[in-house]
């Protein structure tokens, strides 16, 4: 497989882990808006949590893929 075709399947693999965890983030905040707001009085109480985290979750991720896999060399 030409190196080309592995950088796209590759980056590709990312995009779907960014897209997936903002639909998960879609969903959480869907299922706990009202929850949130009638317990703190503020709808993104739980999705600003969750963004948070996420946001961690990602960034690490994309560190220790770049550390690991020859960016940080």
């Amino acid at each position: 497989m030409p190196k080309v075709a592995v950088r796209i399947v590759v980056e590709s693999n990312y995009l779907m882990t960014v897209l997936l965890a903002a639909i998960g983030l879609v969903m959480a905040f869907s299922s706990s808006a009202m929850t949130s707001f009638t317990k703190y009085h503020n709808m993104w109480y739980f999705e600003l949590r969750q963004v948070t985290w996420a946001s961690a979750g990602l960034f690490f991720l994309f560190f220790f893929i770049w550390l690991f896999c020859g960016g940080g060399s």
